[in-house]
């Protein structure tokens, strides 16, 4: 149904020997039925059975700059039966990776559905990220991505947005990242151009502090009977202005008036929207200039193709 493109990260490639180590470092009873999983550039996966429970184990590179523990922090503190998310077990180092242990839950991702399937199971979506906004948040806790204690780590929301040009230290993921415009297919006139515009925006976007998913549907909700049954994967979650998780959802899928939907379910419910198109076509400026920077980085040109014209289109249509 969708292409296959995902977002920023860097993922381990354990041995099932070293993985046995770590479940019987933790558990007493046998592993049975270990099995890797696909998917996900973050974090390795692989789903195995012990006394009588399923359970779902990922592995991190313990140098990223959030892990486990913050979806640990999440699911403490926003987990609800209006957000189900997975319970987890066991959060730790592991040689040079941080490891995961979380119940298993049986379930479709909503990247896996049939167009016709997918429009069935997406009302459902709308109310849990609906949920998710809705969820009282830290009082000075920050903007951006936040860390395992819930704090995050920029001043304001729209200095968050603007560091998406910045470079990092040279042990941070992408670090000095900017030679990319001189060693890959990066290109520093689209890249300028599309963080301009995102610039031109920044005026529209309100300083406000809801809980953002950051990375919401597709591969990382699971879905059973047109039920969400699971949301996975929050370590890219955010503080910041919620319609964030819209233009998230409205790029990645595009041609299906997503955001124009999403926009007439929160005005029903008493949200008022100024500035709403300026607002989701600054924020998917923001996700594109993360996507052609990542793609560039891990050497995906065919992705980064896909969202070169993504991109060009975005601009187009917006102009």
């Amino acid at each position: 149904m969708f292409k296959e493109i995902s977002m920023p990260g860097s993922k381990p490639t354990l041995q099932p020997e070293q993985v046995l180590t770590f479940l019987r470092s933790h558990f007493a009873t046998p592993i049975e039925n270990l099995t890797m999983l696909d998917g996900g550039e973050v974090a390795q996966a692989f789903a195995c059975r012990t006394a009588g429970q399923e359970y779902i184990v990922r592995f991190n590179f313990d140098t990223m700059g959030v892990n486990f523990a913050k979806e640990l922090y999440v699911s403490q503190h926003f987990g609800s039966g209006q957000i189900p998310i997975p319970t987890i077990v066991y959060v730790g180092k592991f040689q040079d990776f941080q490891g995961a242990i979380s119940h298993k839950i049986e379930g479709q991702t909503m990247k896996s559905l049939p167009i016709e399937a997918y429009k069935q199971a997406f009302p459902a979506l709308i109310e849990t990220m609906y949920a998710i906004h809705q969820c009282a948040v830290p009082d000075g806790s920050g903007y951006g991505v936040f860390d395992a204690k819930g704090v995050g780590r920029r001043s304001s929301w729209r200095e968050f947005l603007s560091g998406v040009n910045a470079e990092g230290d040279e042990d941070e993921y992408f670090g000095k990242w900017h030679q990319l415009f001189e060693t890959s297919f990066l290109e520093r006139d689209l890249y300028e151009c599309l963080y301009a515009r995102m610039s031109e925006l920044l005026a529209y976007c309100p300083e406000e502090r809801y809980l953002v998913h950051g990375d919401y549907g597709f591969d990382n909700v699971l879905v059973r009977e047109n039920r969400i049954v699971a949301v996975l994967d929050w370590i890219g979650a955010l503080y910041g202005d919620f319609v964030y998780d819209i233009a998230w959802l409205d790029l990645w899928f595009p041609g299906q008036q997503t955001a124009e939907y999403i926009r007439r379910y929160y005005t029903q419910r008493g949200f008022e929207l100024p500035a709403y198109e300026q607002r989701v076509h600054c924020y998917q400026c923001y996700i594109c200039l993360s996507a052609l920077r990542f793609y560039a980085h891990m050497n995906k040109p065919e992705a980064y193709q896909w969202m070169r014209e993504r991109v060009l289109t975005l601009l187009q249509d917006n102009s």
